[in-house]
């Protein structure tokens, strides 16, 4: 079987990243960096902006890609393989996160130097790869 394409969106803002709270298996209740699989035919940058949108109502702007990283992830009875595409990105600081879909039971900015653990293993070196991205882009 082939890896399934996902997408993962860090935006920081005064030394906080955006988060969601899980509201399903796998991982209910973890702290989650905002994403989800790309649909079909989707463009990985066309489908983080459009994940962003659905689960936090942020029009993202696309700083650029992160990193790439691979992880498995339980789904009806199989542990399928992803292909995990992290894009670091900015919003306006006009806008603010709000919850959107029942993917999530908070989204909160949580501090990039003491938070919670996060739901999938490759999420702290994504969380990483963003932020000197996002460092060297200024």
């Amino acid at each position: 079987m082939n890896s399934s394409p996902a997408v993962g969106v860090v935006v920081v803002r005064d030394g906080r990243f955006l988060a969601i709270k899980r509201a399903r298996d796998p991982w209910r209740g973890y702290w989650d960096i905002p994403g989800g699989f790309c649909d079909s035919g989707e463009h990985p940058q066309d489908a983080a902006v459009r994940e962003m949108r659905e689960e936090t109502g942020l029009d993202v702007q696309i700083a650029g890609l992160a990193g790439i990283y691979m992880d498995t992830y339980p789904f009806e009875g199989d542990v399928i393989s992803i292909l995990n595409l992290y894009f670091a990105a900015t919003v306006n600081d006009s806008q603010q996160p709000r919850l959107v879909d029942s993917e999530a039971t908070q989204v909160e900015w949580l501090p990039v130097d003491a938070h919670p653990p996060l739901a999938f293993e490759h999420e702290e070196q994504a969380l990483a790869d963003a932020l000197e991205l996002l460092r060297a882009n200024r």
